[in-house]
């Protein structure tokens, strides 16, 4: 069985093994940046390579990388739907890089994907957005191959927010090209 949460990573992605080393869980949910700021660059190698030497002798066994709460894929706006899924790509590539080291380490851990709200239609009308949400999942799969999934997480539902029922999370994943590594949390 399998036991995890959200631990923090601040002061370094390291630390969040740390923290759920701390609790004596084997599972556990990160955030690698700040999640109210937008990814825009690289996680550099060396903190991959910390966050792995952790792991090495951790009980953690399962990682869920969460995406950036800013991300959101139902945006008219172009520019900030280029970032959410720049944010997204930026996080893909630090997961299949991680799980890349797992294996040349021969580590039994294992990374699970991540996790994203979809977003919110405040702008675009329902179908409009499951549509955008859609194409910002293939182009963020066109653009990191690996073996690594996006995650649709379900949402509370509230207003205008996507992701209130699995019939809406199935939606989107329905109109993704890459449906073979798109799945929900």
């Amino acid at each position: 069985m399998y036991i995890g949460a959200h631990v923090s990573s601040s002061g370094g992605i390291e630390n969040s093994v740390k923290e759920g080393n701390k609790y004596g869980i084997n599972s556990i949910q990160i955030m690698p940046t700040t999640p109210m700021r937008w990814a825009t660059k690289k996680i550099p190698d060396e903190n991959i390579e910390r966050f792995v030497e952790e792991l090495k002798n951790s009980v953690v066994k399962k990682i869920l990388i969460h995406g950036i709460y800013l991300t959101n894929l139902a945006r008219a706006d172009k520019q900030l739907f280029h970032l959410g899924k720049m944010g997204l790509v930026i996080y893909l590539d630090f997961a299949n890089r991680v799980e890349e080291l797992i294996k040349k380490n021969s580590l039994d851990t294992e990374v699970l994907g991540i996790c994203f709200h979809p977003g919110s239609q405040k702008e675009l009308g329902y179908d409009e957005s499951i549509e955008r949400v859609a194409e910002g999942i293939d182009w963020v799969l066109d653009e990191v191959g690996g073996s690594q999934w996006l995650l649709i997480e379900s949402t509370a539902g509230t207003g205008t927010h996507l992701g209130r029922s699995f019939t809406e999370l199935k939606s989107i994943r329905d109109k993704c090209k890459g449906k073979n590594r798109v799945g929900y949390v």
